[in-house]
């Protein structure tokens, strides 16, 4: 008869070596469908395909409204808020909570998020200490998620409101501070993907909404132009 010392081992390799497993399918499938299940709000199709793609910058509270009136208009729509977003880790989870939306779709939303802090517990624990990097790379997945989920979606609105408020938490840190190092390159990452989504793949509208100077942001082509443009008027 097997002890239950044998019992809770083989069970938890079984569980470990399932999640690993899972991954790949969760990357090449499921995460995509779920994000795409929540742009479109649970429904089947609709919306979007006669909007425009496009990158475009406003206050946070026209971000907001916008957003308001895709839901309305039955529009594929996410919204993402960075009011929260003081870390890497941070950053990294107000994207789950925004793409994989329980306001959308539900029970469903819930599970992708706490498998989400599953595996990131799992990158931790097999890359070591480096937490902040580790957050880079899953940000990289996630935001390729959304591009495919968006490459099937008709030209959704992407909502990323208080851009300004995560690039401000940059100024006045330490240079040899590596979860702020690496949090600014993942803010310069999101700016080229927006880019790259909305002007160069026309695949949806992404709309940066802004506490204070959207006009600084707008002003700016290059994405680390924009983001050096916010942490400079910041200082002054």
């Amino acid at each position: 008869r097997r002890s239950w010392l044998g019992t809770t081992v083989a069970s938890s390799l079984w569980v470990l070596s399932g999640s690993f497993l899972a991954w790949p399918l969760a990357d090449m499938y499921f995460g995509p469908k779920l994000c795409e299940l929540a742009l479109r709000r649970g429904r089947a199709r609709g919306g979007g395909e006669d909007d425009e793609a496009g990158l475009e910058a406003t206050t946070s509270a026209e971000a907001r409204r916008a957003f308001d009136e895709a839901v309305s208009a039955r529009r594929p729509c996410a919204y993402v808020s960075l009011r929260t977003a003081t870390s890497c880790h941070d950053l990294l989870f107000a994207f789950v909570q925004g793409i994989y939306s329980a306001e959308a779709i539900g029970w469903l939303g819930v599970a992708a998020q706490s498998m989400g802090v599953w595996w990131i517990v799992l990158f931790d624990f097999v890359m070591g200490s480096d937490q902040a990097t580790t957050r880079a790379v899953n940000f990289s997945v996630l935001l390729q998620h959304l591009k495919r989920a968006c490459a099937n979606t008709d030209r959704p609105l992407i909502v990323i409101d208080h851009f300004d408020l995560a690039a401000r938490r940059l100024a006045g840190r330490d240079d040899d501070d590596l979860d702020a190092r690496v949090l600014k390159r993942m803010l310069c990452h999101l700016l080229s993907w927006a880019t790259a989504l909305a002007a160069d793949l026309r695949l949806a509208t992404v709309l940066f909404g802004f506490e204070r100077q959207p006009s600084l942001f707008a002003r700016r082509t290059e994405p680390k132009a924009r983001l050096a443009a916010l942490l400079d008027d910041d200082r002054g």
